[in-house]
């Protein structure tokens, strides 16, 4: 990073609306249950499986992996991925690849957001920064390599790159973060989110902008976030999740041979999802 002076303030705040942290259980046998939940994913096949069970060659960047890097943006996270290739090629602007084929406008590897498409729908290639998620909400990074168009479709030609966001009762409580440094960077987070009985909801926004390498005068990248999502249990088989989120950037992007551009505007999305037993009806906009 080129940040050379920073400063940072952290502040968890857990149980907000009432109680301390529920204490740890006791070690025993449910240990075991939960690593072999850790090592299962759902992106190699549409399906929850085992990761040495998956028909194709998948690696996970965990939340605890982002924050021991030290990681500030989702490329530099998958930096340390074998067979991911990832360029930064202006300010706050990364391109990433799955063997190869890296350029800028790159519609190869397939980018989704808890299994859904955040690819440019108009352009078809990946804004990163257009992420509706911060940093902190993420639990994890699903990256599947190789082609598997079969199951994503035209985008899938090099791998899928799944990023699954925590659940509410995985945050259970709130986060605050803010980041700043030279050349008038700010990146700053606000999430909270909890589950109530039968009932979830998480909250959250963030704001990132900084100035550009080779003019500290000049803007590179303004980025504003939110996400929401609630859900709610309509029985032990059946479940209903409502989100939406957005981003509204001012980020320069790089064109190649065309020199530099800027993007700008707002993106926005809404999506409603019906799960009962193995079957998923999904709706969005």
């Amino acid at each position: 990073m080129f940040m050379l002076k920073r400063i940072s303030i952290y502040m968890t705040l857990f149980g907000l609306l009432g109680g301390m942290p529920k204490p740890a259980h006791a070690l025993g046998s449910d240990v075991f249950d939960f690593f072999e939940e850790e090592r299962q994913v759902i992106s190699a096949s549409l399906r929850p499986q085992r990761v040495e069970l998956a028909p194709a060659t998948v690696y996970v960047v965990t939340a605890d992996d982002i924050q021991s890097s030290g990681s500030q943006t989702l490329w530099d996270a998958l930096r340390w991925t074998p067979g991911v290739d990832v360029m930064s090629t202006r300010t706050m602007q990364g391109e990433v690849s799955i063997r190869g084929l890296n350029e800028p406008f790159s519609n190869r590897t397939l980018v989704l957001l808890d299994g859904k498409t955040i690819m440019n729908a108009y352009f078809d290639f990946m804004t990163w920064e257009e992420v509706p998620v911060t940093m902190e909400e993420i639990d994890r990074i699903e990256i599947v390599e190789g082609p598997v168009s079969a199951l994503y479709g035209a985008n899938a030609v090099t791998g899928v790159i799944n990023i699954i966001t925590k659940k509410p009762e995985q945050l259970d409580g709130g986060v605050v973060r803010y980041s700043g440094g030279e050349r008038k960077t700010h990146f700053g987070t606000a999430l909270y989110g909890r589950k109530i009985k039968r009932t979830g909801y998480k909250f959250g926004i963030g704001w990132r902008s900084t100035h550009r390498f080779e003019n500290a005068d000049l803007s590179a990248s303004k980025v504003g976030k939110i996400h929401a999502l609630f859900s709610h249990e309509l029985s032990e088989k059946s479940e209903i999740i409502a989100s939406f989120g957005g981003a509204n950037i001012d980020t320069q992007i790089s064109g190649g041979s065309n020199g530099t551009i800027m993007g700008d505007g707002p993106s926005y999305f809404s999506r409603v999802d019906f799960l009962h037993n193995n079957t998923r009806v999904r709706a969005f906009w």
